[in-house]
C-alpha cells in the first residue's frame, strides 16, 4: 500500500501517493497500487468480484464495503473505482493523523496556536492563514481536505469546496461542536422532537436559541448541510453568527438535526425536519414562540430539504400540519432544486443515489425528491410561501446558479412570490456570512423578512404579492 506522509510545514498538507490530475492518468505510473489491485483480482479479468473482494486480506485496508466502492453498481469493482476509494481513504487517514497529532484540545479542529506549536517557524502564521479559508481561526476537516485535494491537482492555492464532496459517512449523530462565543442563551439543548428505535437521539433533536424582547417571537428554523450524509446542528457556520443576529431582532432560532444517509434516503430527511417543525408549533407557547410566524432556512443539502418541505405538502401533512404553517423559505446555495441523473460525475451521482435512492424496475425516485416537481400542482399557489433564493455567482457554482434561476422562473410562472439574490461568495460563504453586520447577503435577508412580517401583520397573502425580483449583490 502507498505510504502517506504529512508535511505541516508547507502551504498545504501533502499526500505522497496522490500527485496526478485524474485516476486514468495515474494508473500506469502507480505500480504500488497496481500490485494491490492484482493481489485482489486473482482471476485477472481486470475487475474485482464480491468473492475476490471478500477473500482478499487486502480489503481490510479499505474503510469501505464492496457496494460503497462499486459506484456504478454493476456488481464488480474496476481499477478506477478502487483507486478513487483508495485515494479517499488515504485523505481521510491523513486528516485523522494530522488532527490526532496537532489537535491538543480535542475539539476536532486545529487552531492557530496548536498549528504553530506543532510546526514552529516564522512561516507558520502565514501558512495557517492560507489554509484557514473562512478566517475563523480554526482548520477543520473540510479545510484540511481541500488543501490535500488541491495539492493532488498540482495547485498550491486552496479553492472553495463544492457541495457534495466525498466524506466518511456518520452512521450515528456527529459529535457536537463547541458553542462559539457571543451566542444568545440556549433555551433548549438536544431537545428530542421525535424518536425511533435504534436511532441516535441527537439525530432527531433540535437546539433553540433565545430571542431578545417580549414574545411571542417569530421562529427561524435552520437546517444544516453536508450532502445529506454528514453535518450537525452545532456545526461551524450553521449557528454563528446567525443565532445572535436573529436574537437581536427578536427571533427565536432553532437549529435542527435529521437522520443522515445512507442509513435513510429521501423523503426521510425532509420528514424529520417537518416533524421538528410540528414539535415547535405544538410547544411554541412554552418558550414564547409564535406558531403563526415560522420561517425556514437551510444551506446546501439543507437548502434542498427546506425547499422540499415548503413545496411538497406531504412532508408537513405526515407531521399533522397544514402547508401554510410556513411563512417564508430561504435556501442558501444549492443545485438540488432540479435533480437530474444526467451530466453528473461519479462522485456526485453516488452522493445523489445515497440521498435519493436508485431506480428499481425502471422507476426513478429522483423526480419525487425534486422541489421543482411540486410547483405546478393544484393548490401550490395558495400553499407555497414566499421564497428568497440565495446563490453564489462564482464560476464554480454555475450549475447551482442555473438551477436556481430555473426554480425561480417556475415559482414566478406559478404566481408564487420569489426573490433571487446572486452573491459573489463561495458555497460556504453563502452560509457563514449570514448575520455579519453590513454584509449584502444579510441585508437582503433582513429586507425580505421585514417585508414578510409587514405582510403578515397587514393580513396580506404575500405568496401572491408582486415580489418576483431577481437581483445581484457584490
Amino acid at each position: 500500500m502507498p505510504t502517506v506522509t504529512t508535511l505541516i510545514g508547507s502551504a498545504v498538507f501533502i499526500v505522497g501517493c496522490v500527485t496526478t490530475t485524474s485516476p486514468a492518468d495515474a494508473l500506469p505510473q502507480d505500480e504500488r497500487f497496481e500490485r494491490v489491485f492484482l493481489s485482489i483480482d486473482t482471476n485477472r479479468n481486470d475487475s474485482i468480484s464480491p468473492e475476490e473482494f471478500k477473500a482478499s486480506a487486502r480489503t481490510s485496508a479499505f474503510n469501505s464495503t464492496f457496494d460503497e466502492i462499486d459506484q456504478n453498481q454493476d456488481g464488480s469493482i474496476s481499477r478506477e473505482e478502487l483507486l478513487n476509494r483508495f485515494r479517499r481513504d488515504a485523505l481521510d487517514l491523513e486528516i485523522t493523523t494530522a488532527l490526532r497529532r496537532a489537535d491538543k484540545n480535542q475539539d476536532g479542529m486545529i487552531n492557530r496556536q496548536e498549528y504553530e506549536r506543532y510546526r514552529p517557524g516564522e512561516r507558520a502564521s502565514r501558512i495557517f492563514a492560507v489554509l484557514d479559508q473562512n478566517g475563523d481561526g480554526n482548520l477543520d476537516r473540510n479545510e484540511l481536505r481541500r488543501a490535500l485535494e488541491q495539492r493532488a491537482r498540482g495547485n498550491a492555492n486552496p479553492t472553495p469546496s463544492q457541495a457534495g464532496e466525498p466524506s466518511s459517512v456518520e452512521q450515528n449523530a456527529p459529535r457536537a461542536s463547541a458553542i462559539p462565543p457571543g451566542m444568545p442563551k440556549t433555551v433548549l439543548k438536544d431537545q428530542s422532537y421525535d424518536s425511533l428505535p435504534g436511532v441516535d437521539p441527537r439525530l432527531m433533536s433540535l437546539d433553540l436559541y433565545a430571542a431578545t424582547g417580549e414574545g411571542p417571537h417569530p421562529i427561524m428554523v435552520m437546517v444544516h448541510g453536508g450532502a445529506w450524509a454528514r453535518g450537525d446542528k452545532t456545526g461551524r457556520g450553521v449557528i454563528s453568527p446567525k443565532a445572535a443576529w436573529f436574537s437581536d431582532r427578536g427571533w427565536l432560532f432553532a437549529s435542527v438535526n435529521y437522520r443522515l444517509s445512507p442509513a435513510v434516503s429521501h423523503p426521510e430527511h425532509a420528514n424529520d425536519v417537518a416533524q421538528a417543525i410540528a414539535w415547535l408549533v405544538e410547544n411554541a407557547e412554552s418558550f414564547q414562540g409564535d406558531p403563526d410566524r415560522i420561517f425556514l432556512m437551510g444551506h446546501s443539502a439543507g437548502a434542498h430539504i427546506v425547499s422540499a418541505v415548503a413545496c411538497d405538502p406531504r412532508h408537513l401533512e405526515q407531521a399533522g400540519l397544514e402547508p401554510d404553517v410556513i411563512k417564508g423559505t430561504i435556501p442558501l446555495d444549492t443545485a438540488a432544486y432540479d435533480v437530474s441523473r444526467t451530466g453528473l460525475n461519479e462522485i456526485r451521482r453516488a452522493m445523489y443515489e445515497r440521498a435519493f435512492g436508485t431506480p428499481v424496475d425502471g422507476e426513478n425516485p429522483w423526480p419525487h425528491a425534486t422541489p421543482i416537481t411540486y410547483i405546478a400542482r393544484p393548490g401550490a399557489k395558495e400553499e407555497i410561501a414566499p421564497f428568497l433564493l440565495i446563490v453564489s455567482s462564482l464560476p464554480e457554482r454555475a450549475v447551482a446558479l442555473r438551477n436556481t434561476q430555473a426554480f425561480a422562473a417556475s415559482l414566478r410562472n406559478a404566481g408564487i412570490s420569489v426573490e433571487m439574490i446572486a452573491v459573489e461568495k463561495s458555497h460556504a460563504g453563502c452560509n457563514e456570512d449570514v448575520g455579519r453586520p453590513g454584509d449584502p447577503l444579510t441585508i437582503a435577508i433582513d429586507n425580505f423578512l421585514e417585508s414578510q412580517m409587514q405582510a403578515l401583520q397587514g393580513g396580506v397573502n404575500s405568496s401572491t404579492a408582486d415580489k418576483n425580483a431577481v437581483s445581484s449583490a457584490p
